[in-house]
């Protein structure tokens, strides 16, 4: 299996968490900000697993991978 690595930004962590934080968004944009800023590995974040990802948000390995592999290819565009 691929490993994708998620190192975000500052810019796109502080898009991110005003998702989180404010506005009304669909659940599935709500839970790929959540997995996407537990999955990054840049410099501004702490690393978790993606067992420990899976749950506490209550989703599976795969739809973290998928979410992963959306964002490195940037088909998903950082919300």
């Amino acid at each position: 299996m691929v490993k994708y690595r998620i190192a975000l930004t500052k810019n796109e962590r502080d898009e991110l968490m005003s998702i989180i934080n404010k506005g009304r968004h669909s659940s599935q944009t709500f839970r790929t900000a959540y997995i996407l800023l537990n999955c990054d590995e840049g410099r501004y974040a702490d690393k978790i697993t993606n067992e420990q990802i899976s749950q506490v948000l209550k989703v599976g390995m795969r739809t973290i991978d998928r979410v992963k592999r959306s964002f490195s290819r940037k088909v998903l565009k950082p919300l």
